[in-house]
């Protein structure tokens, strides 16, 4: 039986505008993913819309100085703990770089290296999620964890936030 290993990990800090982000391998094939993700997200009681190298992630705080957002890079499927957090959804995302950008819709990338090129499932995991945020005074934060893939899979809502019902 192979072990799931934590491969890397790293952390980012985004300023959330317009209520939401992206992760995107950093070299786009497809300048209108972004959008199409967006668009998807949007249209989606999942709240996660993904387009090949691109995901964009809805967030109930829509403007925020400070979200913490921690990436982690698995061997496998890593251990669940679903019930710590307001809201997990996984999709698939293509990383041919080996570079993923994390920014918002006006902000510069962070750059995370480290992602061995290939096809991931991601899990997004949202917590800390307030129905009526004090936007700036939000503690929302977001985890999203890879994993390499054997295949395509439809996305899947893990544990869904009951609030998205009033947004």
């Amino acid at each position: 039986m192979t072990s799931t290993e934590l491969r890397m990990s790293a952390s980012v800090t985004l300023a959330i505008e317009y209520g939401h982000f992206t992760v995107a391998d950093q070299q786009l094939d497809d300048p209108a993913a972004g959008s199409r993700a967006l668009d998807k997200a949007l249209e989606s009681p999942a709240r996660v819309g993904a387009v090949r190298n691109v995901v964009a992630v809805l967030t109930p705080a829509c403007d925020t100085y400070e979200t913490p957002i921690a990436l982690e890079v698995w061997s496998a499927r890593p251990p669940t703990d679903a019930i710590k957090w307001d809201h997990e959804v996984e999709v698939d995302l293509l990383v041919p770089s080996g570079r993923l950008a994390v920014c918002t819709a006006t902000s510069d990338p962070d750059i995370v290296e480290g992602v061995a090129p290939g096809s991931y499932r991601l899990l997004v995991s949202g917590g800390r999620f307030d129905p009526m945020p004090a936007m700036a005074d939000s503690e929302q934060h977001f985890r999203l964890r890879l994993w390499p893939r054997p295949s395509p899979a439809p996305l899947l809502v893990v544990r869904s936030w009951p609030g998205w019902a009033d947004f």
